[in-house]
């Protein structure tokens, strides 16, 4: 029996979706049998301890996992399903089980910026520095020509605002990871880039920050003054619109000597707040000069259970490639 265009088309569409459903109801099997997050492992190998059970484990966050479960499973060729159950996931420190999902999703939706922009923060977390710039750098170029549009917070702020944006954070996360691999040049490209994406005061000193640490790095490589040139500070004001990045706020009031570093490092570096306030600081003492403080301060950073916040990503991979020098 000879089959026309429409018969074999039909076909096509029936085994995508076969093949949708089958790696969606994988997932889903594959995860309900692992409630034990994988290990995550530090940059020298060794296991991160267990995250903090308050930050992990609620009644919350599980009643989301869930539905994020059951909505993948109702809608397996949902890109949406795919992003959320990977984002619930992660919320729940178990961060390679969302890469696994995100993985599933982009064999159902090869060109998705989100998955990949989703996938690249998770290898950033797991310190897989490489796969997380293939996967940004493709999803910057996929997300291109498409509207940037704020991106649904699945941890909200105090003021349940989003504040940032689809494209705005890939390219922060794309930027973010060129740093940890000590490529300042490309940070700095990407971060400067990154704020003609800056819609509000939060994401124009986050992607500052970053911007103003890789512009410094790049010129003391060069044995250059960066001064003027690094004009994010000229935005920087005391009075600013923050909602949820004041850390960052603090960090670059530091660098313009509106505070003194003493100023904005807090007595405890065991929490996320503390370790993006002590890698800044961290990062700015050593910049001028004060190697000792910096690693005093970056040892302290590594004392904190939250191994997954990027202050203590950016303070082990400085501590990290300082030990491969010493070798």
């Amino acid at each position: 029996m000879q089959h026309g265009p429409q018969t074999h088309k039909n076909m096509k569409v029936k085994l995508s979706m076969l093949k949708a459903q089958t790696l969606s109801l994988f997932v889903i099997a594959t995860l309900a049998c692992s409630p034990i997050p994988q290990a995550v492992r530090g940059l020298d190998g060794h296991p991160l301890g267990p995250l903090p059970m308050g930050m992990v484990e609620s009644a919350e966050l599980e009643s989301n996992t869930s539905e994020a479960r059951r909505e993948l499973e109702e809608h397996p060729r949902s890109e949406d399903a795919f992003v959320w159950l990977g984002r619930r996931l992660a919320y729940q420190g178990a961060y390679y089980e969302a890469i696994e999902v995100f993985s599933k999703g982009l064999e159902v939706h090869p060109d998705s910026p989100r998955l990949l922009r989703h996938r690249g923060h998770r290898y950033i977390t797991v310190r897989r520095f490489e796969p997380a710039v293939q996967d940004l750098a493709r999803a910057k170029q996929l997300a291109a020509d498409q509207p940037d549009a704020l991106e649904p917070d699945g941890a909200p702020n105090a003021a349940g605002i989003p504040r940032s944006t689809m494209r705005g954070n890939i390219q922060y996360h794309l930027g973010l990871a060129y740093y940890l691999l000590g490529r300042y040049e490309e940070a700095r490209v990407e971060y400067q880039d990154g704020l003609d994406l800056a819609q509000n005061d939060d994401t124009l000193v986050s992607t500052g920050w970053w911007l103003y640490l890789a512009s410094r790095q790049v010129a003391k490589a060069k044995n250059a003054t960066p001064g003027a040139q690094i004009q994010i500070l000229e935005r920087v004001r005391p009075e600013m619109d923050i909602l949820e990045n004041d850390a960052y706020h603090r960090l670059l009031l530091m660098a313009r000597q509106h505070l003194k570093p003493e100023q904005v490092l807090p007595e405890d570096l065991r929490s996320i707040q503390g370790s993006t306030l002590g890698y800044g600081v961290a990062a700015f003492e050593a910049l001028n000069g004060h190697t000792k403080k910096s690693q005093t301060i970056q040892k302290s950073i590594l004392e904190s259970p939250y191994w997954q916040a990027f202050g203590y990503i950016a303070a082990e991979t400085d501590a990290w490639r300082i030990a491969q020098l010493n070798e």
